[in-house]
């Protein structure tokens, strides 16, 4: 899963399939889509703050993500990346 931002590309953490996607501020499923000037927060436990899945392409660009949130389960956030500021799905 590759997201971009700005002119920077970066690799983010990829999830197991079947693993558990709580909640997110953006969800993005497929496609290849550009923002700018958004900003994204996550406050409440195992909330990612954007989550792209589907085989999408996210680019971000002069972007906020924010995650203040804290995780129901290390084991799920360190296998598979619940409670991430950005959570990748292919």
């Amino acid at each position: 899963m590759l997201l971009k931002f700005g002119a920077a590309f970066l690799f983010l953490f990829l999830v197991i399939p079947g693993s558990p996607a709580k909640s997110q501020s953006y969800t993005q499923n497929g496609g290849s889509i550009n923002k700018t000037n958004q900003t994204y927060s996550a406050t409440s436990y195992d909330e990612s703050g954007v989550y792209v899945t589907g085989g999408g392409t996210l680019t971000l660009t002069n972007s906020m993500i924010t995650t203040s949130g804290n995780t129901t389960s290390e084991d799920s956030s360190s296998f598979y990346g619940l409670n991430a500021g950005v959570l990748a799905n292919s």
